[in-house]
């Protein structure tokens, strides 16, 4: 037999501009940039290729509206995932580029923006929701057990001065000096 030439058609698709030039808030993960893509779209994440923060391919984009947590709100590297918090829940990513997967870690208690969350060193990571502050510890991977606690239940007279309709302007950082973690939230007025 005589053999017919064989047409192949190539797309480029691993280098685009930034798909969210309105990205909020983003975070480095497994050596990918990882960005939200704007309240237009609440539920996109879209990922760099590995070690180019600044090329993007086009169909590189995780969905987390799949169940009903709201909007995402923040996204934090913690070991070995990558945790994405939302509106009323959290969410994790894991693997590696390109075949990153996305699993619900909890439902019901969310961020309320990237500023809300913070890292206690050996310990584990400290957020504030809408009811409080919540504590992640433990690992991901490995045979540990993760938990996610509420650790403000003797602050409740405290919460009540909360001003909730600012709340997404909570800053929450860790004191090395002090080995505390301090929580601005905006209180009444």
């Amino acid at each position: 037999g005589k053999s017919e030439p064989v047409a192949f058609i190539t797309i480029e698709l691993a280098s685009i501009s930034l798909p969210v030039p309105k990205a909020r808030f983003g975070a480095a993960f497994n050596s990918c940039l990882f960005l939200e893509a704007g309240s237009h779209s609440g539920t996109r994440v879209h990922f760099s290729t590995v070690g180019t923060i600044d090329q993007f391919g086009q169909l590189d984009y995780l969905d987390v509206g799949s169940r009903d947590a709201g909007s995402l709100t923040a996204m934090y590297s913690y070991y070995d995932s990558l945790l994405l918090f939302r509106e009323k829940g959290i969410d994790v990513v894991r693997g590696n580029y390109p075949t990153f997967s996305v699993s619900a870690l909890m439902a019901g208690v969310g961020c309320v923006w990237p500023d809300a969350v913070t890292e206690i060193p050996g310990v584990g990571i400290l957020f504030m929701s809408h009811d409080g502050v919540y504590a992640i510890t433990g690992g991901l991977q490995g045979g540990s057990e993760i938990s996610v606690q509420i650790i403000s239940d003797g602050l409740h007279d405290t919460l009540r001065t909360i001003n909730r309709s600012i709340l997404s302007r909570c800053v929450a950082r860790y004191s090395n000096k002090w080995k505390e973690a301090h929580f601005y939230i905006p209180g009444e007025g």
